[in-house]
């Protein structure tokens, strides 16, 4: 029987929030993990 997990967001003080942060937690719950890539510095973190 598999359990349903809710998870917190936790951001650091003076995190700026960015449009593609509901995305990224959609896909979190319906996969468990994604890949975000990009080029170096373009903020991925």
């Amino acid at each position: 029987m598999a359990q349903s997990q809710d998870h917190q967001v936790v951001r650091p003080k003076g995190y700026r929030p960015r449009i593609v942060d509901a995305q990224i937690q959609a896909y979190l719950k319906l996969f468990g993990a994604i890949e975000v890539s990009g080029t170096k510095w373009c903020g991925k973190t």
